[in-house]
């Protein structure tokens, strides 16, 4: 997702255990090589700075889903 001005980009990720996803947020904002490389594929003027962003639907699902069978 774009910010209106261009200069940020959200990038939304998800994990298969939760407990990785808070060093791997870290890492990601830090590595400078992700954005050069996008920057060589991509044809914008600017190459907005990505801020990676952790998506937890999948394991609010998976919880959901285990309480609704912890009550059946």
């Amino acid at each position: 997702m774009f910010l209106p001005d261009f200069a940020q980009a959200k990038v939304y990720f998800s994990v298969l255990h939760e407990d990785m996803a808070e060093n791997l947020i870290h890492q990601l904002n830090h590595e400078a090589h992700i954005s050069k490389h996008l920057a060589g594929q991509m044809t914008l003027r600017r190459m907005p700075r990505l801020i990676f962003v952790f998506d937890d639907t999948q394991l609010v699902g998976n919880r959901i889903s285990h309480l609704l069978e912890e009550v059946s």
